[in-house]
């Protein structure tokens, strides 16, 4: 990497720190610290089909362009589901145009359209910071009764339940490179240990993380 790019390395490093890192080239198998069969390369996830399902179709959480309100209020979006289908938001809620639904625009490389975090167990709510290309929390889904199928470094195909244990997904801030306000809450180091329980570790590559449970 040269000139501004390698600046930005530690960040991605520590940010993002899945099987893929978006710009970033040179990555191998060998990168794969935690083991290529206890590290998720990829998913499923359901596309949309217009009906504001609020796992292909996200709402907005608020905040900056950077995710800031979203960052500190992991639960933004959930209240604006439609009490009455709680599978769907209620249609004034949710964003984005008719083409702006996950698994749309799959090649334009928007997080919305295929991007996965494993922050909130699959076929939860999608939600970003403001807008329908913007930063967010995206869940893995599918149309399959109680869980979805996710692929391992290693070839192996896993089926991971809605119920898989996820640490504080529901509690703990999401997090960025920098330390926003100086508590120390906020910064992360590349290769630290996720939050968000066996889903968390099973989506970083490096984290030194000891899977020793079936899932």
């Amino acid at each position: 990497m040269e000139n501004g790019n390698a600046k930005r390395v530690p960040q991605l490093e520590a940010t993002s720190r899945g099987f893929f890192i978006p710009r970033l080239k040179g990555r191998s198998f060998r990168d794969v610290f935690d083991g290529l069969s206890n590290s998720i390369c990829m998913g499923e996830i359901a596309t949309d089909l217009g009906d504001n399902d609020k796992r292909t179709r996200s709402a907005s959480g608020g905040g900056s362009r950077y995710g800031g309100d979203l960052r500190k209020n992991i639960q933004a979006c959930k209240g604006f589901t439609d009490p009455e289908r709680p599978q769907f938001w209620v249609a004034s809620n949710s964003i984005g145009t008719a083409e702006q639904g996950r698994g749309y625009k799959w090649a334009g490389g928007q997080p919305l359209y295929t991007a996965c975090y494993t922050i909130f167990p699959p076929n939860r709510e999608i939600c970003t910071d403001g807008g329908a290309q913007r930063s967010g929390i995206y869940t893995f889904s599918s149309r399959h009764q109680g869980g979805c199928h996710v692929l391992m470094g290693d070839g192996a195909v896993k089926f991971i339940t809605d119920s898989v244990e996820a640490g504080e997904a529901d509690t703990r801030l999401t997090v960025v490179f920098w330390d926003e306000d100086g508590d120390g809450d906020d910064s992360i180091v590349h290769g630290s240990p996720s939050v968000f329980g066996l889903w968390g570790a099973l989506g970083t590559v490096a984290g030194d993380e000891v899977i020793d449970q079936d899932f």
